[in-house]
């Protein structure tokens, strides 16, 4: 390799495979893999530049069989392309994924992203049946299958699926889809305090519907998805956003079921959305946190039981929040008031105590640069000693993605 090189770009898996090859055999250099580029600026804070490897190459469709509702892909194809030949056949991959004009399959699977619809459809862990990749001394390996029935053996799938590329380079996918229904709607309910969207979660549990999304947002990213979904959404108030879907009958029936569920509870207003607005108002929730320029974004993890507690307490500090609510899930945005660290320290030393002592997870995703190593908490969550021992075990140069978690 060229002492000049700074980016790689292998036309096939193969090529991909040499190039990893002969890096370890050779120079072993660290390096970085890129897809989409849409989460690059999540590595820590790094003064070494390092060698990107990309797989925006690798966009060969291998095997649509629409009837088996698979399909397997090379890792670097878009996303949002791939929902759009899915969609020909009234298919889909039903996992939100921000920025999809640009992220693709193989870093959205790397980085396990999802939105507000995993409250039905779960994460990239539940579609992912089969995968190839290349471990960090070159070696093509696979696991899985193309059909759904005819996967056995150790589950590689789920291993790789949020491994942020630090256990191997994915080159091909193979998923499992869903059909895609005939409408989705959304509704949203607000009420005067965040007691009482505690008690309309509560009553969700005794819902006869199947919501596809139970979210609860604050009054400040309500702001901010109003703007972006283009419609005319109350944003003075907690909001708790709910997703139905099915055929039209079906979602007819669930409205009115919510409707009267909901009408003993206290809320201000419940509002039903027609179906192109709900379709704008999925799209600007899945996107929430790379609208704002903010100075600080993070993800958190915990109870679902917690989330409103926890809801309180960022909003208190006018941090805006887009909270999955019945999974747990909650994406926080700093407001541009906080402007040195030791003001983000102490607004993020008091949630964070708070998720770690619920049995929760407190990520920073993204800060200004020089505060990363200004902050005294942790970027992420210390690897704990059995995925240390298996990074050893996969990458014992650490050449993949060294910026990440290890």
């Amino acid at each position: 390799m060229s002492e000049n090189i700074t980016e790689v770009t292998p036309a096939t898996q193969l090529e991909l495979s040499r190039f990893v090859a002969e890096n370890a055999l050779e120079k072993k250099d660290p390096f970085v893999i890129a897809g989409g580029r849409t989460a690059l600026h999540l590595r820590k804070n790094s003064s070494k530049s390092l060698l990107t490897l990309s797989t925006a190459e690798l966009t060969e469709i291998i095997d649509y069989p629409a009837r088996d509702m698979t399909i397997t892909v090379e890792a670097g194809l878009r996303v949002e392309q791939l929902q759009q030949l899915l969609a020909e056949e009234r298919q889909q991959l039903p996992v939100d994924i921000s920025q999809a004009n640009h992220a693709t399959i193989g870093g959205a699977i790397a980085t396990n992203c999802s939105g507000s619809r995993r409250f039905k459809y779960g994460t990239f862990r539940d579609y992912v049946i089969g995968v190839s990749a290349v471990d960090a001394t070159g070696s093509r390996f696979s696991a899985g299958g193309r059909v759904v029935k005819n996967v056995a053996g150790y589950d590689l799938c789920k291993l790789l699926t949020g491994s942020w590329g630090t256990l191997a380079v994915t080159t091909q996918l193979t998923l499992k889809l869903k059909p895609i229904p005939e409408r989705f709607q959304f509704l949203w309910i607000s009420y005067s305090c965040w007691d009482d969207v505690e008690k309309g979660l509560q009553q969700i549990l005794k819902t006869k519907t199947a919501p596809v999304v139970v979210d609860a947002i604050n009054r400040q990213s309500a702001l901010t998805i109003a703007a972006e979904a283009r419609i005319d959404m109350i944003t003075k108030q907690p909001l708790l956003v709910l997703g139905i879907e099915g055929t039209a009958k079906e979602v007819d029936w669930q409205i009115k079921q919510l409707q009267h569920e909901f009408s003993s509870t206290n809320h201000s207003e419940l509002v039903i959305l027609p179906p192109e607005e709900s379709g704008r108002l999925l799209n600007a929730m899945t996107d929430f946190s790379i609208y704002a320029d903010a100075p600080l974004t993070f993800y958190a993890s915990l109870s679902p039981s917690k989330i409103i507690e926890f809801l309180q307490m960022c909003e208190e500090d006018k941090i805006a929040v887009m909270s999955h609510a019945g999974n747990g899930i909650v994406r926080g945005v700093f407001p541009d008031s906080i402007i040195i660290p030791t003001q983000a320290e102490r607004i993020l030393s008091s949630l964070r105590n708070f998720v770690l002592q619920s049995g929760g997870t407190f990520t920073i995703l993204e800060c200004e640069n020089d505060w990363k190593d200004k902050l005294l908490l942790p970027i992420t969550p210390e690897p704990k000693n059995w995925s240390q021992q298996l990074k050893h075990r996969l990458d014992p140069y650490k050449l993949l993605n060294p910026a990440h978690l290890f």
